[in-house]
This record gives structure tokens, C-alpha cells and sequence, in this order.
């Protein structure tokens, strides 16, 4: 099956979020480039980014949770359809109850 992100009232054309500032440096062209990749950097970025969106903080983060969020709940049948689990969802994010039970 083929979803688009639009019909769950996703536009972000970013698939992921960007690699923090740290971790990249310039090639002799001054194209950004990962250096080697330092795994407590990452997870650090991961998680401060995954906490903003908890607090409604709109990017690719927040649209990446409530993407999965969508097909979990529709694929076991809690929502009649992706887009209204996308609300359910999107509301789970807004109203802080998926921060208070992710901090509990």
C-alpha cells in the first residue's frame, strides 16, 4: 500500500531531520558532509529533537511521530481510516498527553 504524507495533512520535505550542526563539516566544494559518526551525538540530537516535538514543536520529528503513530493505530484497527489516526495522533501531541506519558 502507498501512502502520501499529505493525505495525513503532513507537508514537510524533509524525510528526516538534519544532522546537528556539530556533527557536520564542509568538503573543498563546501558541500556538508558527516564526519565519522559519534553515536552519543546522535542520540543526544535524537532525543532533544523528540522531546520538542512532545512540547509542539513543528518539524520533521513531529511529523515523523505522527506518521507512525497513524499507521500503528490504523493498522490495529483503533481509527477507521490513516487520516482520522492521524488526528488522534496529531491531538495526542497538541493536548501534551503524549508528553506526560512519555515523562511519566
Amino acid at each position: 500500500m502507498e501512502l502520501n504524507p499529505l493525505d495525513l495533512g503532513i507537508n514537510q520535505p524533509l524525510r528526516a531531520p538534519p544532522l546537528p550542526p556539530s556533527m557536520l563539516r564542509q568538503d573543498d566544494a563546501g558541500n556538508d558532509m558527516a564526519p565519522e559518526f559519534d553515536a552519543a551525538v546522535a542520540a543526544q540530537a535524537a532525543a532533544a529533537a523528540g522531546l520538542d516535538a512532545l512540547a509542539g514543536q513543528p518539524g520533521p520529528t513531529r511529523d515523523g511521530l505522527i506518521y507512525a503513530a497513524a499507521l500503528c493505530l490504523w493498522h490495529l484497527k483503533r481509527c477507521p481510516s490513516i487520516s482520522a489516526a492521524a488526528a488522534v495522533a496529531r491531538h495526542a501531541l497538541d493536548s501534551g498527553k503524549a508528553r506526560t506519558r512519555i515523562q511519566a
